[in-house]
């Protein structure tokens, strides 16, 4: 494991597509998610301080960040 921010380059594969994900640091664990339409890019600044003191896993939803995006998977706004 690494400190710091990394783009997630893990693979988590669902039924519904690829999640990825990274973890850094070491201790207890502490899980970061973030809103939409963000992706864990708006971490970065926080999980090398966080990874001093935590195992820190992190990952972008699908359709947000590294994680697959299908038709559908994410809101782009009204289309009429």
């Amino acid at each position: 494991m690494t400190n710091g921010y990394e783009q997630p380059y893990k693979v988590f594969k669902t039924v519904f597509g690829e999640i990825k994900y990274n973890v850094v640091g070491s201790g207890e664990p502490l899980i970061l998610v973030h809103g939409t339409p963000w992706s864990s890019f708006n971490w970065r600044k926080l999980i090398p301080a966080l990874s001093q003191w935590f195992t820190v896993y992190y990952y972008d939803l699908l359709g947000y960040g590294e994680s697959e995006k299908n038709v559908g998977d994410v809101f782009s706004g009204c289309t009429k």
